[in-house]
């Protein structure tokens, strides 16, 4: 398995601005049992095939986290269980970090947030399953996750990351690449 966090570009904002990250996913690249984790407006935190999300290199930037095989499972479990728990969409703290990007809430664990946005559950994830040790962990310390959004989160991971494009994560999750004619 292989660790992806797949952040959403948004077209006119990365037209405009250079890049601006609006969205993130937790991608568990695992062949067949590959999915993709996040939390959408007005939705719950959920679960979806990659194939339902539109991963080219032109949506998305994508980030291989240095995880281990247990790390990489603790997460799946994890995300899997979150899914089931259906943890509604913070759009209270999304629009706070959007509007107020500091420090300005006091943070929670997994196991007490009633709602989460993308990159407050990736952040509350990662923290949970990751080894104390972990260089991904190290570059989120300090870090509030109510407070964080999409574009701070990807800044902050592509310390402790590597780059990867559209056909690398397709191999990873078991996929024939599909390239226009």
């Amino acid at each position: 398995m292989v660790l992806v966090l797949c952040v959403f570009k948004h077209g006119y904002l990365q037209r405009r601005f250079g890049a601006a990250y609006l969205h993130v996913e937790l991608l568990v690249a695992a062949g067949p049992r590959s999915m993709a984790f996040s939390v959408s407006p007005g939705g719950v935190f959920s679960g979806m095939e990659p194939d339902q999300l539109d991963l080219t290199d032109d949506h998305y930037e994508f980030l291989a986290l240095p995880t281990s095989p247990q790390e990489d499972d603790m997460i799946l479990r994890t995300c899997e269980a979150c899914s089931q728990s259906h943890i509604p969409y913070n759009a209270w703290d999304t629009a706070l970090s959007t509007l107020l990007p500091a420090r300005w809430a006091r943070d929670v664990d997994l196991f007490h947030a009633p709602s989460l946005h993308a990159a407050q559950a990736v952040i509350l994830i990662l923290r949970e399953c990751l080894d104390p040790a972990s260089p991904v962990l190290e570059t989120l310390q300090g870090v509030c996750s109510r407070s964080t959004n999409a574009m701070q989160l990807a800044r902050r991971l592509r310390k402790a990351s590597s780059s990867v494009n559209q056909p690398s994560v397709w191999k990873m999750i078991g996929k024939a690449v599909v390239t226009p004619v």
